[in-house]
């Protein structure tokens, strides 16, 4: 008697352990991608980014409905990044994305400009330091402010702001150019702005002004006495 109730308990633990052999363990996510009304749109690709149980990147064309299969089921976080010359410039991200096994989440996300828009900089400036604002773009988490002498931005000097400004201190008088970046919660790096320009001049110390004060009370007391 113990025997055969050993073998029942066995039998059924080995059902419940194998359960139904057809019934899916995964989901998926069917995704749409539209720009947003209005907007320019000029990336014609870019990636998904998929982040919760299962993680996961894929390539995407606009237009495209794009179905990511496999997904273990749970809460996702989904951005779509499109790209020029593999940075973003479009952008769309939303979170509490849920997954069943056996179905597709249906999303449409709609992107947006992921670029920042710098305010216009003086003309000049006599300080060595100036105040950089823009405003922000959905979806980023953190901004970085590039300044150079170089138009081309071959070796800029850079910060990372969570704000929208910064204050650039130059070490040396010149003309700068100044852009700023968006980055994503992923890490990926945006287009740059427009890039703003100024010159920030030569700053005369206190010394060289007393000096040169001098030398102007000094010539005017010799004048005065031809």
């Amino acid at each position: 008697m113990r025997y055969l109730h050993f073998l029942l308990i066995l039998c059924t633990g080995a059902f419940v352990a194998c359960g139904d052999p057809s019934a899916p363990e995964t989901g998926g996510i069917a995704l749409r991608i539209r720009s947003v009304e209005g907007g320019q749109a000029r990336a014609e690709q870019g990636q998904v980014q998929v982040r919760g149980p299962t993680n996961t990147t894929v390539s995407i064309q606009r237009g495209e409905t794009k179905t990511i299969a496999g997904l273990e089921p749970g809460s996702y976080t989904v951005a779509v990044e499109g790209l020029t010359a593999g940075e973003v410039e479009e952008y769309a991200v939303r979170a509490g994305v849920q997954v069943t096994a056996g179905q597709n989440t249906s999303v449409t996300l709609i992107t947006a400009s992921f670029v920042p828009s710098v305010s216009p900089l003086p003309a000049s400036t006599s300080d060595n330091s100036f105040e950089v604002t823009f405003g922000g773009v959905t979806g980023a988490s953190r901004y970085v402010v590039e300044w150079d002498t170089d138009a081309g931005f071959a070796n800029p000097d850079s910060m990372s702001v969570i704000t929208t400004s910064a204050t650039v201190t130059v070490a040396e008088a010149g003309r700068y150019h100044v852009r700023v970046r968006a980055i994503s919660e992923f890490g990926s790096v945006g287009v740059p702005s427009e890039p703003q320009m100024i010159d920030v001049a030569r700053r005369r110390s206190w010394r060289s002004r007393h000096s040169h004060r001098r030398r102007r009370r000094t010539g005017r007391c010799l004048g005065s006495n031809r």
